[in-house]
């Protein structure tokens, strides 16, 4: 206790002497998954370049405190596209080797410049754990009269959350006045998402200078590939992926797109990652399919969106070569999808299991006046 307490006066200390280089010290810290259960990802910004990025770090019951150490050049110069063409450096340091369901502490920054405040996160439970995930997830989330975030910290702090997935709508917007919103919103997520991973899907309010912000201020599983568009990764027992719906239309309007390239290398990657979650060994591992993507498939709002169409993008396709094609809805069915996660309407529905606009009841089962959807069997 007492090496604990006389390091932690040092890192006060170090950041206090540090302050006048406050442009070099790291902002905007959020923790993503990698796809591998034993890595953490932890992405912050400087609005200087330090050239390397470090990250101290240790289990929570390591003595020395925050001995193990990571350095990374993992450092991306991102330039907003606005008038002012604010420049900013996006950090990446990949923790790896890291202890199933183990807590560890950590601080990042450099040895030169200070050091962000001591965070922590929970590493993936070991498989098999009887312990449930918890998972918090909506969509269309800003930086104004955000009223929900205090809640969520609270949940954060007080009930063991696994993760947080964002669906789409961030910051309203990531790029507004040169970016400053997008700044804003990161810093006001740091207290969630320095302690849990922050997972994310593409929506419509992202699409600004080609959704260069959502692409760099993220890092998400698959990033080299498909910058931050479409990817997969597995907690507990479910295969979660996540994939971008605004390919099927021009950006931020509700026409829909002529670029069928993009969508057909989604498509083709979707199946081919659907075809491997089928597999037996990891559907009986991972029997849960989850998407998650900004516009939905059905909707009872009257307000036009794509939802409410006779023909939607997203479910029917897009008509190619005289035929609908891309279409989504029997792809998930052919694939066993259990649940799909949507945002973009700004409303609260739950739909009961519904395919080709007809809802089905099977593996429904009631308790206490509630409706339970059962996991299909396989």
């Amino acid at each position: 206790m007492k090496y604990f307490l006389c390091c932690l006066l040092f890192l006060i200390s170090n950041s206090s002497y540090c302050m006048a280089n406050e442009k070099y010290l790291p902002q905007q810290i959020h923790l993503s998954y990698t796809g591998n259960p034993t890595e953490i990802m932890i992405t912050y910004t400087t609005l200087l370049s330090t050239n390397n990025a470090t990250v101290h770090y240790s289990p929570i019951s390591k003595i020395p405190f925050l001995s193990l150490e990571v350095n990374s050049t993992n450092i991306s110069k991102f330039t907003d596209g606005g008038t002012l063409q604010r420049t900013v450096y996006i950090n990446r340091v990949l923790l790896t080797d890291l202890s199933p369901g183990t807590q560890y502490y950590y601080i990042c920054g450099t040895e030169e410049y200070g050091w962000s405040p001591i965070y922590s996160f929970t590493t993936m439970k070991i498989m098999g754990s009887n312990e449930p995930t918890k998972i918090i997830f909506y969509g269309d989330f800003g930086d104004t009269n955000s009223i929900s975030l205090s809640h969520i910290q609270s949940r954060v702090m007080m009930d063991n959350i696994d993760a947080i997935l964002h669906i789409g709508d961030i910051a309203y917007d990531l790029a507004d006045d040169n970016g400053l919103v997008g700044d804003q919103f990161m810093i006001d997520i740091e207290p969630i998402a320095a302690y849990v991973p922050y997972m994310t899907a593409v929506g419509n309010h992202e699409h600004a200078y080609n959704y260069s912000h959502y692409i760099n201020r993220f890092s998400m599983p698959n990033r080299e590939i498909s910058n931050n568009m479409f990817y997969s990764w597995n907690i507990g027992s479910a295969h979660i992926i996540s994939f971008s719906s605004e390919m099927y239309f021009v950006p931020d309007i509700s026409t829909i797109t002529e670029d069928i390239k993009k969508v057909d290398i989604q498509y083709k990657w979707l199946e081919d990652d659907l075809t491997k979650a089928n597999e037996p060994k990891n559907r009986k591992r991972w029997p849960w399919i989850i998407t998650m993507a900004h516009r939905p498939f059905y909707c009872s709002n009257p307000v036009g969106d794509a939802c409410t169409w006779a023909i939607n993008p997203v479910r029917d396709g897009i008509l190619s070569r005289g035929h609908l094609r891309y279409g989504l809805e029997d792809l998930f069915y052919n694939y066993d999808v259990d649940l799909e996660l949507w945002g973009h309407e700004h409303t609260y529905e739950r739909l009961l299991p519904v395919y080709k606009k007809k809802t089905y009841t099977q593996n429904i089962t009631y308790h206490n006046g509630t409706s339970y959807y059962n996991k299909p069997i396989v």
